[in-house]
């Protein structure tokens, strides 16, 4: 009876085990990944944000997705990007083919959306199968990656972000595998050039943390089978874009290397003091929502002061945002950083992980990319590919080594809290009602039809919504010189029905993008032409011009009034 007593415990122990291995043996894997697909992509859909203003080239690729010449694609304005457009290209036509007649910007965002979560999908499994970590561990890495708020964010939005970093880590998935076969070595590497023609900043990825990878576990062999791939198919392919494109006044190299450079951008690529510093709040941005801070109308000041005028969209819906944000984001992300130093403290009795070939290659990829966004731009988009390396590592050298099963569980908190964060200090740009482009565009898209013309001079981003949704001419004139600033006033003057001009062109917003030369070169024309126009729009936003002998036509048939107290 005794021995029976002592047993017993260790029989209910086993029924239980086999109860629990019954139970989720009928809920076959197939069907775990299809509902992780879709329950992230209603995710992503659903939580959606309304106020895009933010956005740098979204409504410029649904514009060229739409409209653009398939030469101008793959030209060398496109170079970072050669195969995004055209596949994009290819769904958008594909679609309309089937009878689907939705807006490009549209179509790329929800085929975003659905990327996105193949990759949180496909992070889940690189943690558990090829890094070996636990499937709580595994779970709660990729569900930081998920909830990261420049992930999330542009999870929804015509860009380039979500597709990259699922090539990114596909790549991984295949180079990282312990017995990768000769075969996997050329998927890889197929993979890799495939990715590095989408986005060329995968290129740190392909050329640095895999090979380091192959290098340090002795894969000598496959390491030149993946190299000569990669490097095979990316010549050829460049050199087919090349030719096919056929830019003017441009060599194979400058066509390649050209459209990368910083000065493209407006940005000088260079190092300077203050590089780290705004690199670290730019990358910290991507991982956490900063919104919060421009509710604060004394610290939003500051940050309008300090920082670009790429933060002015996001300054004006912060100002008018709920009480509730600057009550309860303080509170939350107090809350993350507790247990985050929690978890940190409970390291110190520990036995540390080593890193091993992996973790080094993802170490590697984290620290080369970052040193090459580092001096050449601040913006925190386009930190988004440094996500995926940092919460590999994160699971791996934080949540993986603590102890105990209870104190394990602990690091769920760790996505849940910055999940309630990012979505309370995001929710600032959930509302429609506070984008700039959509308040400042509203008497254009209603009054500028075909036949019309717009001058605009406000950062590029407003241009390009506008330049998307109107019907009319829209011109934006940035980076143009003098002359032909001149030449194209007289141009559009001469030949459009009604020429309009936003006021932007006599106060240009200061922008990364616009340098001082180019800057004081539009205030000048706009000083030129001032004494010939006559404003018909009065707005917060700098109002609307017309040359002055053209104002009773350009009133004619409006359904608005002449003076407009926006707001």
């Amino acid at each position: 009876m005794a021995s029976l007593k002592k047993e017993l415990p260790e029989l209910r122990k086993i029924l239980v085990l086999r109860v629990r291995r019954i139970q989720t043996s009928r809920v076959p894997p197939w069907a775990k990944v299809a509902l992780s697909l879709f329950g992230l992509t209603v995710f992503y859909v659903v939580t959606a944000v309304g106020n895009r203003s933010e956005t740098d080239d979204a409504f410029g690729y649904a514009q060229a997705i739409e409209h653009g010449p398939l030469r101008e694609l793959v030209g060398p304005q496109s170079a970072r990007h050669l195969l995004f457009l055209p596949l994009f290209r290819g769904l958008y036509l594909a679609l309309r083919w089937t009878g689907l007649h939705a807006r490009a910007y549209d179509e790329v965002r929800f085929v975003s959306a659905v990327i996105a979560a193949c990759a949180v999908t496909l992070m889940a499994f690189l943690l558990r199968r090829r890094f070996g970590l636990s499937k709580l561990t595994s779970l709660a890495g990729a569900a930081g990656l998920a909830v990261s708020y420049g992930f999330w964010r542009y999870a929804n939005e015509a860009e380039v972000y979500s597709i990259a970093i699922l090539l990114m880590l596909l790549i991984c998935w295949i180079a990282f595998a312990d017995g990768v076969s000769t075969r996997a070595s050329m998927a890889a590497g197929a993979v890799a050039a495939l990715a590095v023609l989408i986005d060329a900043e995968v290129a740190v990825t392909a050329f640095v943390a895999v090979p380091i990878a192959f290098l340090l576990r002795r894969r000598f062999r496959r390491l030149a089978v993946y190299c000569m791939v990669l490097i095979l198919l990316l010549a050829v392919f460049t050199l087919a874009l090349y030719r096919y494109s056929h830019p003017q006044g441009k060599t194979f190299v400058s066509y390649v290397l050209g459209a990368s450079a910083p000065e493209r951008h407006g940005l000088t690529g260079k190092y300077s003091p203050s590089t780290a510093p705004s690199s670290l709040i730019a990358f910290g941005q991507t991982v956490t929502a900063g919104n919060f801070l421009f509710a604060y109308p004394s610290i939003a000041q500051r940050l309008r002061e300090a920082l670009p005028n790429r933060r002015v969209a996001l300054a004006y819906a912060a100002e008018r945002a709920s009480p509730a944000v600057r009550l309860l984001a303080p509170i939350l992300l107090a809350a993350l950083l507790f247990v985050t130093v929690s978890l940190l403290l409970s390291l110190r009795s520990q036995p540390r992980r080593r890193l091993d070939a992996k973790l080094i290659g993802v170490a590697s990829w984290f620290v080369s990319l970052g040193v090459v966004l580092a001096g050449r731009n601040s913006n925190p988009e386009a930190w988004i590919l440094e996500l995926p390396a940092i919460w590999i590592l994160i699971a791996a050298l934080l949540f993986e080594p603590i102890g105990s099963q209870t104190r394990r569980r602990i690091i769920i908190l760790v996505p849940l809290c910055l999940l309630a964060f990012n979505a309370v200090s995001g929710w600032i740009m959930r509302s429609k009602a506070y984008d700039l482009n959509v308040l400042k565009a509203q008497w254009l898209l209603s009054n500028a039809g075909v036949g019309d013309a717009v001058l605009t001079a406000d950062n590029g981003k407003f241009g390009l919504y506008l330049q998307y949704y109107s019907r009319a001419n829209v011109q934006c004139l940035e980076g143009r010189t003098a002359s032909q600033l001149r030449h194209l006033y007289e141009r559009v003057l001469h030949d459009a029905r009604h020429l309009y001009i936003t006021g932007d062109i006599f106060n240009p917003p200061r922008s990364p993008y616009l340098d001082a030369k180019r800057r004081r070169r539009i205030v000048n024309f706009g000083a030129s032409i001032r004494p010939s126009l006559e404003k018909i729009i009065d707005d917060e936003f700098g109002g609307i011009y017309v040359p002055g002998t053209a104002r009773s036509s350009r009133l004619k048939g409006s359904n608005l009034p002449t003076e407009v107290a926006c707001f």
